[in-house]
C-alpha cells in the first residue's frame, strides 16, 4: 500500500507544469521521451485508457464494436444528439483530470485536450459543428478555482479544428451543490434553475450545431441540461463531447 501511494504521488508529480518542459517537448506524463503533437510520447499514449467503442449519444463503453447505441438510449433517448469521450475515466487519466482541475498543473489538461481533438476529428457526426461552448460554471467558483476547466479544454479544441468559441451563451445563474456523491436523479434536480441563456444570446443559438464541452461525463445530466435549454431556444443539433467517460 506505501509503496502503491509513493507510486500515485510520483505520478502527480509529473504532471507539474513546467515551462522549460514544454519548450524542450518532453512528453508531461514521463518527462523523458520526446513528446508528440499532444504533449505525451507514443509510449504513454499507449498506456492511456482509451475509449475505442462507446455509444453515439451517451459515451457510454459498449460490450460490442458492433453496437452503436447502448440500451438506455435506445429505450429513452437523451437530449444530446451525439456524444464522445476520448478516454475511459480510469487510472491513469482520472488522475490527470484532478490534477489539472484541482492543482493547476495545465500541461496534464492540455495533453488530454489534444488527443481529443485528434480524435474528434475523426468523427463524421462532428464534422458540421459551428461553435464550441463549454460547460458554464459560476463565477463565484470560477473565481475561487481561478479558471474554468471546460472552457480550457474547449480553447486547446478551437485551436486545433479551427472552430469557434463561444463561452456565453449559456451562463450559471447559481452554484450548483457538489455532484460527486449524487446519482442521476439527483443530479437532474441539483441542476434545476443553475443554468440561463441571455436574451442577447438565443439569435447565435437558432439553427446551429452546438458541440457542448466538459472534462468528464458521468451520468449526462449537466450535458442534456443543457442540450434541453438550446434546443428550446432553437438549436438545430446539439453534440457533446468530454476527455473521459465514467464507465
Amino acid at each position: 500500500m506505501l509503496s502503491t501511494r509513493k507510486g500515485e504521488r510520483g505520478l502527480l508529480r509529473s504532471f507539474r507544469y513546467r515551462a522549460r518542459s514544454l519548450i524542450a517537448g518532453q512528453c508531461c506524463f514521463c518527462q523523458v521521451i520526446p513528446a508528440g503533437s499532444a504533449g505525451l510520447c507514443p509510449i504513454c499514449t499507449g498506456l492511456l485508457p482509451h475509449l475505442l467503442n462507446q455509444c453515439q449519444r451517451c459515451a457510454l463503453p459498449l460490450a460490442s464494436p458492433e453496437d452503436s447505441h447502448c440500451p438506455q438510449c435506445l429505450s429513452q433517448p437523451p437530449e444530446l444528439d451525439s456524444a464522445y469521450a476520448a478516454f475511459l475515466y480510469g487510472y491513469p487519466v482520472n488522475r490527470m483530470v484532478a490534477a489539472f482541475k484541482y492543482r493547476n498543473q495545465l500541461a496534464a489538461g492540455r495533453a488530454l485536450s489534444l488527443t481529443l481533438a485528434q480524435h474528434i476529428a475523426e468523427q463524421p457526426a462532428l464534422a458540421d459543428v459551428d461553435y464550441l461552448l463549454p460547460v458554464p460554471m459560476h463565477w463565484g467558483k470560477q473565481l475561487r478555482r481561478g479558471f474554468n476547466q471546460a472552457e480550457l479544454v474547449a480553447r486547446d479544441l478551437g485551436k486545433v479544428l479551427g472552430l469557434r468559441l463561444q463561452a456565453n451563451l449559456i451562463k450559471a445563474r447559481r452554484r450548483k451543490a457538489a455532484q460527486q456523491q449524487l446519482d442521476k436523479l439527483q443530479r437532474r434536480r441539483n441542476l434545476q434553475g443553475v443554468f440561463y441563456i441571455p436574451a442577447n444570446r438565443a439569435g447565435a443559438i437558432a439553427g446551429r450545431h452546438i458541440l457542448l464541452v466538459d472534462d468528464v461525463i458521468t451520468t449526462g445530466a449537466t450535458l442534456n441540461t443543457l442540450a434541453w435549454l438550446l434546443k428550446l431556444a432553437g438549436a438545430h443539433r446539439v453534440s457533446a463531447c468530454a476527455l473521459a467517460r465514467v464507465p
